[in-house]
């Protein structure tokens, strides 16, 4: 089933579509694609998310995902993201965070989070010419598993399992400094059915270029928004 054939996501695509409010960056959703890397990145860096007391160390690997706009429109500046998986991240206690996001509306959700998952890093996609730049307000993300979501949302409001909460990451790596470009803006990551997509993608992003071989679509994710800060 395509997830924006759902009425409430087809009416949040409808909206982003005629450009309501002349978004900086691409339109909301954005697919979520499994990829095989032909230069497999392995390193480590330091991050630091609005839950963490300090910075924090991780190991990653990859990218093993890669996600782009849904639809990419005229106005707006298209943004990517490359997702590194975290290796063998610490234990560390659950904790809770209250959040709406573009499919929930107005339904706030306290979601539990587990240890984290993946690290996005904003990139460059290259098909002809020159890449285009990375939109200004791009962040860094740090992917947590969802452990627990409460109140569990109906079914038929949603295009499918909640998965992750990405929170807007501090990064510190070798030489450079990446601070967080805005606060406000989280992502709600939902499973969706392996769809049929382009079988390659080409990108730069901050460990250099990469050429992707994609197996198929795994999620999607939309904005969401903090309210318990």
């Amino acid at each position: 089933m395509n997830p924006y054939s759902h009425p409430v996501a087809a009416s949040l695509f409808m909206v982003w579509m005629i450009g309501i409010g002349a978004p900086a960056t691409a339109a909301s959703p954005h697919d979520v694609f499994s990829v095989t890397p032909s230069n497999p990145v392995f390193h480590g860096l330091e991050v630091k998310t609005a839950i963490d007391a300090k910075r924090r160390w991780v190991s990653l690997r990859g990218p093993q995902f890669y996600s782009a706009p849904a639809a990419i429109t005229a106005d707006a500046l298209p943004d990517f993201l490359t997702w590194y998986q975290v290796r063998k991240p610490d234990p560390e206690p659950a904790r809770s965070i209250q959040l709406t996001d573009e499919f929930s509306g107005e339904q706030v959700f306290s979601v539990t989070l587990a240890g984290p998952a993946f690290y996005l890093i904003p990139a460059q996609s290259i098909r002809s010419g020159p890449p285009q730049e990375i939109p200004p307000t791009l962040n860094r993300f740090l992917a947590f598993q969802i452990q627990q979501l409460d109140p569990a949302a109906p079914i038929d409001a949603l295009p499918g399992k909640p998965a992750f909460v990405c929170l807007p990451a501090e990064e510190w790596h070798h030489d450079d400094h990446y601070p967080i470009k805005t606060d406000a803006k989280l992502l709600m990551v939902y499973e969706t059915k392996p769809q049929t997509v382009d079988p390659e993608a080409t990108v730069i992003d901050s460990f250099g270029l990469n050429r992707l071989t994609i197996g198929g679509q795994r999620f999607l994710y939309v904005t969401a928004k903090r309210i318990d800060d």
